[in-house]
């Protein structure tokens, strides 16, 4: 390369870069001391890019002192020298302005590569294109619907108009519209209110505070601070107020509102008829006809709606309340009736046998392991240091002394047999007489649910045994576990001596709670009844039934067994949940 132009620009770049960071042979450099001699354009590029070197890296000095030895850069500073005083006497060089600027890179175009395209592949873009745009425009058009509900519970629950059965947890859009063929489901609105809907239902989820319930039945759950939900149905409208409440629509459109709690706004919207609103209060139950759109009350149905449910252990309450005698039969209390068992103060364990032996408990408390509602039974009395009522160790020191005297176990729904020596209960006869309350006939008839005695028979259906001297603990820790989100509030019962209890026959009745005494009547006589209430709180775990002897048979004040007949009877003993 003699003489610098546009094509070996490159090269010249190349060879001053090399010079400067010391890499160039010596080949090379004779060859770049050849160009800038012969060439003044180059010599001038070739003073510009020194010049810009030397400004950002210092590396040369305009007054360093020529030496004509090479350093170890490979930069001869002779020649530097010669160059310059060359340039003071050299003519003035006429240089065109190119007229475009000089290609820095000469970089070689790769030649371009032919594919040959099927119609098929037009065809594909062009309905993939399609597709896309008529996604874009449907979320234009149309767009997603929010997601305002989600489902927080179920039970046996199955839907008709789902592509899956729905999962606690799956998420329900805004008007989706739902129908439930079987079991229970519980749905938890963005606005915080519950609705427990019960098969067959048809409905739809319309807002985060509102839903449209065509055909069914369901129980909405309203906190304070979700108030305003509303219930809309074919003919009415159901305005939270902060409450409690049922509701069913029947095929024919008939609304119904039934108020368990708080109160409610019912609007009457019935096939254009007039606008209509009542307030419906606690306790009260309204109809709106589809047709007339009329309002008016029906019989509150307390028991009709699942109120809530526990999937785990297939247990639903419909607002009843518990059953102590379901529960000591070994039920969950939701069945008001009891069995027809056992339960023996000795072992703490079930039997069908009806036994009539006099006996002498040994003053330990019996741990109950089959029932995981009834803690333990014990036989009462105190040796002086009180007795133990419970397995945490709670001790009644008032406890009476009775000598640890029993006749009977515990019994619910207590029939008496005519042959008591070959009863068993597996055996029931048409002969055998439910026991009955003494002096229920002239009981007041609000102490007894319908469900608790045949008014006809004055028979009473739900009933617990408690011959003196007896006693048994509920653990209500457990029982709560039957109905989570539900309080027990008291212990309600009637008592009274049964009806075979001999005249001048008295027994004593102690109701503890963790060993503390609640409730206590001493000499209770044969016809009198007592409705027993106490009050319990979410602290409260141990509740105890307790039966003694009062003291001799005033017929027969020599009797050394006094607690025979002393027959303590509870009729309908309940948990009252709220």
């Amino acid at each position: 390369m003699n003489k610098y132009d546009k094509n070996n620009f490159h090269d010249l770049q190349l060879l001053i870069y090399d010079a400067l960071n010391g890499t160039i042979s010596a080949e090379r450099l004779a060859s770049l001391e050849e160009i800038l001699r012969n060439d003044p354009e180059s010599r001038r590029y070739y003073i510009e890019y020194l010049s810009a070197h030397a400004g950002l890296r210092n590396i040369f000095s305009v007054d360093q002192a020529s030496d004509a030895s090479v350093p170890d850069d490979g930069f001869d500073k002779g020649l530097w020298h010669d160059l310059a005083e060359y340039e003071k006497s050299a003519p003035a060089i006429q240089i065109e302005k190119p007229a475009e600027k000089p290609v820095v890179l000469k970089l070689t175009k790769p030649e371009k590569t032919k594919y040959k395209v099927s119609k098929l592949s037009i065809y594909s873009v062009v309905i993939s294109a399609a597709a896309i745009l008529l996604v874009v425009l449907m979320v234009i058009v149309k767009p997603v619907r929010p997601t305002v509900a989600a489902l927080t519970d179920s039970m046996n629950a199955e839907w008709m108009n789902v592509k899956d059965n729905p999962a606690p947890g799956d998420l329900f859009r805004q008007g989706d519209e739902l129908a439930l063929t079987r079991g229970i489901a519980e749905i938890t609105f963005d606005d915080g209110a519950v609705a427990i809907v019960e098969a067959p239902v048809v409905f739809k989820i319309e807002s985060p505070k509102s839903m449209f319930v065509t055909a069914g039945k369901m129980t909405a759950i309203v906190s304070e601070y979700a108030t305003g939900f509303t219930v809309n149905t074919p003919s009415a409208s159901i305005v939270d107020l902060g409450t409690e409440f049922g509701v069913s629509v029947e095929g024919d459109g008939l609304c119904s509102l039934h108020m368990f709690k708080g109160k409610a706004n019912l609007i009457s919207e019935a096939n254009g008829n007039k606008r209509t609103s009542q307030v419906v209060v606690e306790y009260e139950a309204k109809s709106v006809n589809f047709t007339t759109g009329l309002i008016k009350d029906v019989t509150l149905d307390e028991r009709g709606f699942v109120r809530r449910f526990n999937a785990e252990n297939g247990t639903v309450w419909r607002g009843q309340n518990l059953s102590v005698a379901n529960i000591l039969a070994g039920g969950n209390g939701l069945d008001f009736e009891a069995s027809y068992k056992m339960l023996s103060l000795e072992s703490g364990q079930y039997s069908g046998v009806f036994n009539w032996q006099d006996r002498y408990g040994t003053g330990q408390y019996t741990v109950v392991t089959s029932n995981p509602y009834v803690d333990g039974v014990f036989v009462p009395d105190n040796d002086g240091q009180g007795a133990k009522v419970s397995s945490s160790g709670h001790v009644f020191a008032d406890c009476p002394d009775t000598q640890a005297y029993f006749r009977y176990d515990i019994a619910m729904s207590v029939k008496i047999p005519l042959n008591p020596q070959s009863y068993q209960y597996n055996t029931l006869a048409p002969e055998e007489q439910m026991v009955r309350l003494a002096g229920s006939s002239n009981m007041p008839s609000r102490l007894v649910e319908p469900a608790g005695m045949n008014p006809q028979l004055n028979a009473v259906r739900s009933n617990v045994l408690l011959h003196a001297n007896s006693g048994v603990t509920l653990d209500l820790e457990r029982i709560r576990s039957v109905c989570p989100g539900v309080s027990i509030t008291k212990f309600h019962s009637l008592f009274g001596m049964g009806e075979m209890a001999p005249e001048g026959g008295e027994t004593d009745i102690w109701i503890l709670v963790d060993g503390q005494r609640k409730f206590v009547r001493q000499n209770v006589r044969k016809g009198e009844v007592l409705d027993i209430e106490v009050e319990l709180s979410e602290k409260d775990r141990f509740l105890t039934l307790m039966v003694t002897d009062s003291g001799p048979n005033s017929n027969n004040p020599t009797e050394t067994l006094h607690a025979n007949y002393d027959w303590g009877l509870f009729v309908n003993p309940r948990l009252e949940l709220e």
